[in-house]
Formats: structure tokens, sequence, C-alpha cells
């Protein structure tokens, strides 16, 4: 990332439904804003 890049990332949401969670993210890479939906799932 150059240093005149704008540095974001930002939480839309998220939702945890017992051991499961679902985070949608905002973020700017490489001059472009993308969203991404993760999922993560507790172990154990």
């Amino acid at each position: 990332m150059e240093n005149n890049d704008e540095k974001m990332l930002e939480i839309l949401s998220c939702e945890v439904y017992g051991n499961t969670a679902a985070v949608k993210v905002r973020e700017a890479y490489l001059g472009m804003i993308f969203v991404d939906c993760l999922s993560f799932l507790k172990k154990g």
C-alpha cells in the first residue's frame, strides 16, 4: 500500500448464533473498496 492510499477497515455487521459467527467487513485495498463476508466456527 502506498503512503497516499487511504487505509480503511470497517465492520458492517457481526452476528453470533451459538458456536457460529458471521461478520461482514468493508476494506480499502489498492485504491478499491471491497466487502467481505467471513464466517467463524468455535472449536471445542
